[in-house]
């Protein structure tokens, strides 16, 4: 309690061995503010924001990217290595931030993921 109550700078996170910071994010991944949203959700993970994380993918029904998208994340493991690749093979290709991702796009880059891993067991 004592670390709580201590004088601090504006808009830091203390860190405390509790778990007092939570956040879950809902995001379609094939919308530009998902992109967004996911991208800001790296970049806490990264520079070890004392924020415990949920992601949530919701998926319109009507769009395939999204569905495809939520499949393969869930076919990882780890949920840094999903958001690693979702950020770094999927968003990076686009040519910016506003473009909407195509079924196409995540179809292409989840097959040369396959491709890499063809020696690992059935997973992305």
């Amino acid at each position: 309690v004592g670390e709580i109550l201590r004088p601090a700078f504006p808009g830091t996170l203390r860190r405390v061995a509790k778990n007092m910071f939570d956040a879950v994010f809902c995001v379609d991944p094939a919308t530009p503010d998902g992109v967004a949203h996911l991208s800001m959700i790296q970049l806490f993970l990264e520079n070890s924001i004392p924020l415990r994380m949920g992601i949530l993918l919701v998926s319109d029904p009507d769009n395939r990217a999204s569905i495809a998208l939520a499949k393969v994340f869930a076919h990882f493991d780890d949920a840094r290595a999903a958001l690693e690749w979702l950020v770094s093979s999927v968003y990076d290709d686009l040519l910016d931030e506003e473009t909407p991702v195509s079924y196409e796009h995540v179809a292409r880059v989840s097959r040369r993921i396959r491709r890499i891993d063809d020696d690992a067991p059935a997973r992305f």
